[in-house]
């Protein structure tokens, strides 16, 4: 499985809410674990009238434009917290030009020496990311990647694996 992520795929669901065919899969005649005759949409809302079929954050596109929370469709909600802080470290870099010039007045000779001393600033930023209140991935989940806004750590004893620059997962 980490092998078929790290060279990326589109995972897509779909489902035909259709009298004629029942509730089945787009691509086949089956109702996943439910016989072929269950599923007509009329007696699922006849027999259960608040019944209903949410999808949510459907995301579409080439590998790495659907990026950012994807939350699942549980009772369960999870809210992450990012917060990004810099540290600033200045060297100095030091630069001396020395220029001599003699000049030779009847017999005393003289010499002049001009000294430049230039400064430059080099500065250097540094980004660290954490999630709040500990928030961690279980195993297989996304732990980073390019655009992941979601968990970075991952739940003991799994580790955060870099798969290709925009999917890292809990293995």
């Amino acid at each position: 499985m980490g092998q078929a992520l790290a060279r990326g795929m589109v995972l897509i669901f779909s489902i035909w809410n259709d009298a004629g065919q029942n509730m089945n899969w787009l691509d086949s005649g089956s109702s996943g674990p439910c016989s072929s005759t269950e599923g007509n949409p009329s007696t699922i809302l006849a027999n259960n009238p608040g019944t209903h079929v949410i999808f949510s954050n459907i995301r579409w596109g080439d590998i790495g434009s659907t990026g950012g929370n994807v939350v699942s469709s549980s009772s369960t909600t999870t809210t992450t917290k990012t917060t990004t802080t810099s540290s600033k470290t200045t060297t100095p870099v030091t630069t001396t030009k020395s220029t001599t010039t003699t000049t030779k007045v009847t017999t005393t000779p003289v010499t002049t020496t001009k000294s430049t001393t230039t400064t430059t600033k080099s500065t250097t930023t540094t980004t660290k990311t954490t999630t709040a209140n500990g928030a961690t991935q279980s195993q297989w989940g996304q732990c980073g990647g390019i655009g992941w806004t979601g968990p970075t750590a991952c739940t003991s004893p799994y580790t955060c694996n870099q798969l290709n620059p925009y999917y890292y997962q809990c293995l």
